[in-house]
């Protein structure tokens, strides 16, 4: 088992003990103060309480009625609690999956869950093992965070064959109720964001756009990006330059000598921090430097970004809100609903130096920004208590 950092506390957290504390000698049925009252009270917002209020529902400690307000459940009618959920942690986790690992945590301790986590190195037999050693602690769901893209049959049949339900981070074929999301929305944003980052390249003067990624087959993440920038390059008539590489670093050099013609010109849009890191090598060894001969976009923020040369501007998500769907999403299937995330949240565009928006006056970048829908972070006063 492999120990995660210790969890930060958040507002709703408190929130939401306050709360608990407080219906705990109230009959059941009994009516909650509405959700004005209680920010009033608890001195907050009402999105973290209504943050707080959500996860006592998650639990069976409440009831939100549409139209009616909030009551105290009914243990009699409540689903039984859930105080174990089990974590399945693939060894080579990324930055992104690390970070939603941590953000489980969190969210597991802030509703006094316990969570059994294991490493795996693939999702096969370990995997099989590990699932079966959870259910035998008590579990009665498990989370798989993250996964490397080029097993997802291994861990489709890992879900189909586990004796405990699985919440998983991608949609599978056949288990749409796994996804912590509404498939129906899988990969949507991604291929909006790929066609901003596209506009974006473009505003900066690049007259020609390539996407790099990795040659995966039956990948629907990668499949709604390429759509994205195809899109984008047809509706502002620029040459399609669509590269999918296999992991082989003579690839990537090959790549960079065939894009060099490009030289002062060129934008190049990234499916992963990894693949913008590799080129930004292999342009060293032919003697390219971003954002003076090419710029170039991530996707992730991983750490890596700060310290590359040039520092890599990346696009990031709210790290927090896919785990808190995939911790309720698991829960709701060990209770044998389907719960689910219905909208995609917002991505944005960490700027570093690689891209060369940091060159303009930061009036011109922000006006840029605001012109094509993007930001570089939530407005301020939002609340990510």
């Amino acid at each position: 088992m492999t120990q995660l950092k210790e969890p930060k506390t958040y507002k709703y957290e408190s929130v939401r003990k306050t709360i608990l504390n407080s219906i705990k000698d109230l009959k059941p049925g009994s009516r909650m103060p509405s959700e004005r009252d209680l920010a009033r009270l608890n001195q907050c917002n009402m999105q973290t309480v209504r943050k707080a209020l959500s996860l006592l529902a998650d639990e069976g400690m409440i009831e939100r009625r549409t139209g009616a307000g909030t009551f105290v459940a009914n243990p009699a009618t409540a689903n039984s609690k859930i105080d174990h959920v089990g974590v399945l942690i693939h060894a080579d986790a990324d930055s992104y999956g690390m970070r939603i690992s941590g953000n489980i945590a969190n969210l597991a301790n802030a509703q006094s869950l316990t969570l059994h986590t294991h490493l795996v190195s693939d999702f096969k037999e370990q995997a099989h093992k590990a699932i079966n050693e959870m259910a035998k602690a008590g579990c009665p769901c498990a989370i798989v965070p993250w996964l490397p893209w080029d097993q997802s049959s291994n861990l489709a049949n890992l879900v189909r064959h586990a004796p405990i339900p699985v919440s998983v981070p991608v949609a599978l074929p056949g288990l749409d109720k796994h996804y912590f999301s509404d498939p129906r929305t899988f990969g949507v944003s991604g291929a909006h964001y790929i066609q901003l980052a596209g506009e974006y390249l473009r505003e900066l003067g690049c007259s020609q756009v390539a996407f790099v990624g990795p040659y995966l087959r039956q990948n629907i993440t990668l499949e709604r990006r390429i759509i994205g920038y195809s899109l984008f390059c047809a509706e502002h008539e620029l040459d399609n330059h669509c590269h999918l590489l296999l992991p082989d670093h003579g690839k990537m050099d090959q790549l960079a000598n065939k894009l060099a013609v490009f030289r002062g010109r060129l934008g190049i849009v990234c499916f992963d921090d990894e693949h913008a890191l590799r080129m930004i090598t292999a342009m060293h060894k032919i003697g390219l430097q971003a954002p003076t001969d090419y710029r170039i976009i991530g996707w992730n923020n991983t750490p890596a970004c700060e310290s590359s040369d040039p520092p890599l501007t990346s696009f990031y998500g709210d790290y927090e809100h896919p785990a808190q769907w995939m911790l309720k999403n698991a829960m709701g299937l060990a209770a044998g609903k389907v719960v689910q995330e219905c909208h995609s949240k917002p991505m944005y565009l960490k700027i570093r130096q690689s891209c060369g928006g940091r060159r303009m006056p930061d009036t011109d970048l922000q006006n840029l920004l605001a012109n094509i829908g993007l930001s570089e972070g939530p407005k301020q006063g939002s609340d990510h208590a």
